[in-house]
């Protein structure tokens, strides 16, 4: 759903997506399992962990980012997402196993 904000932070007008959830009844502890399992079949940039290191960058903050965060944080024993995603990454062949299917999109 398009929504729209008139006079919002002195831009006139500002279109924005309106997007529900899309994942329910979920942690940060099965939040973290998930983007580490998509860590390790993904290395295009469309895994959890690249997800959410994007939107913390672009100042996005859900209710689950902090404990999504520090729970892959804790189960990979990284001190940030991207040494998170390295380690993913250099797992058994160091290098990621490629994508076992193609997003819709590509």
């Amino acid at each position: 759903m398009i929504e729209r904000l008139l006079d919002f932070q002195g831009v006139r007008i500002v279109l924005y997506t309106k997007i529900g959830v899309n994942l329910h009844g979920h942690d940060g502890v099965k939040l973290a399992q998930l983007a580490i399992d998509s860590a390790t079949r993904l290395d295009n940039g469309r895994d959890g962990i690249s997800y959410l290191a994007a939107a913390k960058r672009n100042g996005v903050e859900t209710v689950l980012s902090g404990s999504y965060e520090q729970e892959i944080l804790r189960q990979l024993g990284a001190a940030n997402l991207e040494a998170a995603l390295r380690k993913v990454r250099d797992q058994d062949t160091g290098r990621p196993l490629q994508p076992t299917e193609q997003c819709p999109s590509e």
